[in-house]
């Protein structure tokens, strides 16, 4: 669609340079759009999108949110702008299990930290990963997060959707549809589609970046530096309440052990 409007990327970065709205200040999400794509753009892929994965209107939303992702003028189909993108050879499950797959290392599933927390001695330090607001028992309050709800379609097709992913700004309940193959390059004769539905309960997925919570958060890190004192180290998406990539989490697990392997 975009092609039969436009005759090249600078047709449209020139069309878009006439439509967008000049901010001297960008305070949130909707200010970020505006400024970049202009009302119509907004009103049409942005804002009910945002609404429905966010449950808040986008200008009382951290522009981060929507600043993190690329506006491109290219075919480049990939969702980040990172030069090196790869998937483990034998999928995340493998990859996983081989990280804990040593006699030294114990896993219990289905455990509250908050129940062992005090049978647990560890020799150099403890690293927590879960929300800061539980850790410390919601001392300044509960910290707001988006949670998803998933529904999966499996089809005998190769393939049933011509991209990965397909999002929906205004019709349906759910976000987007996912074709997990896609990303995968498996072989079967079958594919599955992903639903996302946002929802308020639930696990926590998605931190809430607002003033609010930022506030609150803030809060909790003066905590989270007085407890690194005592060889707790915070780490993680839900322990640092940032949205944070695959690649950004094992970046910063491995400055943690160097942190770490320094220390002791």
């Amino acid at each position: 669609m975009i092609n039969q409007k436009f005759n090249g990327p600078k047709d449209a970065k020139n069309f878009l340079k006439k439509i967008r709205i000049k901010k001297k200040v960008i305070n949130n999400c909707e200010d970020y759009i505006l400024s970049k794509l202009g009302k119509d753009i907004y009103e049409n892929f942005y804002k009910n999108y945002t609404i429905k994965q966010w449950g808040i209107h986008p200008k009382f939303l951290d522009k981060s949110i929507v600043g993190r992702l690329p506006i491109r003028f290219n075919r480049d189909p990939y969702y980040v702008n990172q030069k090196i993108k790869v998937m483990p050879k034998h999928g995340y499950t493998k990859l996983f299990f081989n990280m804990i797959n040593n006699p030294r290392i114990n896993v219990n599933l289905k455990t509250s930290y908050e129940k062992i927390k005090n049978k647990v001695k560890p020799k150099i330090a403890t690293i927590y990963t879960g929300p800061p607001d539980l850790f410390f028992k919601f001392k300044y309050g509960k910290l707001d997060w988006r949670s998803l709800k998933f529904k999966f379609k499996t089809l005998r097709k190769k393939k049933i959707q011509e991209c990965v992913q397909i999002n929906f700004p205004n019709e349906q309940k759910y976000t987007r549809k996912v074709e997990i193959k896609h990303v995968t390059k498996q072989k079967s004769k079958y594919s599955t589609l992903s639903y996302e539905f946002p929802k308020s309960k639930g696990d926590p997925y998605y931190p809430i970046n607002n003033k609010k919570n930022r506030d609150r958060f803030d809060k909790y890190k003066k905590l989270i530096k007085k407890a690194e004192k005592n060889n707790i180290f915070f780490e993680g998406r839900l322990a640092t309440y940032r949205y944070l990539n695959m690649d950004e989490v094992i970046e910063k697990a491995l400055i943690l052990f160097d942190k770490l392997k320094r220390r002791y």
